[in-house]
C-alpha cells in the first residue's frame, strides 16, 4: 500500500479526470483533482501532493505553465504530463 502518497490529477476533461483520480485512488493513493492549471496551483498548497499529473493544454492555464510556476516554489513535485494532442514538438 502506498500510504500516503498524493497525487493531482489537472485535466479539464471532466470524464478522464475522474477516471484517472479513480485508478490511482484504486491503487492505493490519495488522489485530488483540478480542471486547469490555476486550480491545480491552489490545489498544491493546501494538498500537497508528491506527484502531479496534467495534461499539456487546457484553458486558463497550461501544463506547461504549471510546471513552470511549480518548479520556482517546489522543485521536489514530481510530473507527469498528458496530451491527446500527437505533436513532435509537444512531445
Amino acid at each position: 500500500m502506498p500510504g500516503d502518497t498524493r497525487v493531482l490529477v489537472v485535466e479539464n476533461d471532466v470524464r478522464l479526470r475522474n477516471a484517472l483520480a479513480e485508478l490511482i485512488r484504486s491503487w492505493g493513493y490519495e488522489a485530488e483533482s483540478a480542471p486547469d492549471g490555476r486550480q491545480a496551483l491552489e490545489k498544491i498548497s493546501s494538498f500537497d501532493p508528491v506527484l502531479v499529473v496534467s495534461d499539456l493544454r487546457m484553458p486558463v492555464m497550461g501544463g506547461m505553465d504549471l510546471l513552470k510556476q511549480v518548479r520556482e516554489t517546489r522543485p521536489g513535485i514530481n510530473f507527469i504530463m498528458l496530451t491527446g494532442h500527437a505533436s513532435i514538438d509537444e512531445a
